[in-house]
């Protein structure tokens, strides 16, 4: 892989990336520590702290940036990453979303540490301390299972991308084919066998019934559809998400990561469909217990009558 090349690479480019947030957390503490012990004389060493967490607060948004590419781009068909794998990637996410809030609570309570008073500055310094050290290890937990999906899952690496595109091929000892020679290399051969033909089974005629499909009766998006998007949905996907599921329309819009959300007549080749049966991953909904299966067959039924929307306009 070139230069230009790590840079076109989303888990590259997230693995430079959280450096920089690391770096930052381990240096600011002994930053924050002079400014609390210095007086008069340490206001450079203040603001060197103050500047360190607020580059935090921005690295840390940009890492959280890059952690999304690189989690769009992993593979998503079961069985590739297992639930518990996605679980720890969610995991992972969350704490990142809030690292943060650490350095900027940091940042302020140093700010404390120019007070003129004695008592405020004190104050205001053991608490910097505490928060520069609660930041160091938040970003370090962070960092941990960060390395664990890389290190120990894999994620990212030519390992996966190879378990990706051996899935569905198994592979085992070739099979021994009549007159070729045994695997040591001898020159015995395995005999042949004549192959043994069944006698034909006698003709008789039988009347093979005609399954009948239970029918399946309409579904009515407003009763049906949105109780269930609003109770297991709407809290993740809705107005000011990525992926809107609160109208037809912006179903039909979708998200970055799959487009449309329902192809209307296809239940199967649905992403939303996908998703909630778990064969894309994570399996949804992401933080609570899988739609039961009455609650998908409504879903699927919904999407193959064409998704008819009886909301009011």
């Amino acid at each position: 892989m070139g230069f230009v090349d790590t840079f076109r690479n989303a888990a590259m480019v997230h693995a430079l990336a959280v450096h920089g947030p690391i770096a930052l957390a381990f240096l600011g503490v002994p930053l924050v520590f002079l400014s609390a012990i210095l007086k008069e004389k340490g206001a450079s060493i203040r603001w060197l702290a103050i500047a360190a967490y607020a580059a935090l607060t921005l690295a840390a948004f940009v890492t959280v940036q890059t952690g999304e590419h690189a989690r769009d781009a992993l593979p998503n068909q079961s069985g590739i990453i297992a639930e518990p794998v996605w679980q720890l990637v969610h995991d992972h996410e969350e704490m990142a979303q809030k690292i943060w809030l650490f350095a900027l609570a940091t940042t302020i309570l140093t700010s404390f540490t120019f007070a003129q008073g004695p008592r405020m500055r004190a104050a205001g310094g053991a608490l910097a301390v505490l928060a520069a050290l609660a930041t160091a290890g938040w970003v370090g937990l962070t960092g941990h299972y960060g390395g664990m999906l890389v290190y120990v899952h894999g994620l990212g690496t030519p390992a996966l991308e190879y378990k990706q595109r051996s899935m569905g091929h198994e592979t085992g000892p070739p099979a021994a084919v009549p007159g070729a020679p045994v695997p040591d290399g001898s020159a015995q051969a395995i005999p042949e066998v004549p192959p043994v033909v069944p006698p034909p089974a006698p003709l008789v005629e039988t009347e093979i019934p005609v399954a009948q499909k239970p029918a399946v009766r309409e579904v009515s998006y407003m009763g049906d559809v949105v109780p269930m998007f609003r109770e297991n949905c709407y809290g993740c996907h809705g107005k000011a998400s990525g992926l809107n599921l609160q109208t037809v329309a912006t179903m039909l819009v979708g998200g970055k990561k799959e487009g449309r959300s329902v192809l209307a007549g296809r239940p199967t080749d649905s992403p939303l469909i996908k998703y909630v049966t778990g064969v894309l991953q994570p399996r949804m909904p992401k933080d609570g217990d899988p739609l039961a299966d009455e609650q998908i067959a409504i879903l699927e039924a919904w999407v193959a009558q064409g998704m008819p929307d009886d909301s009011p306009e």
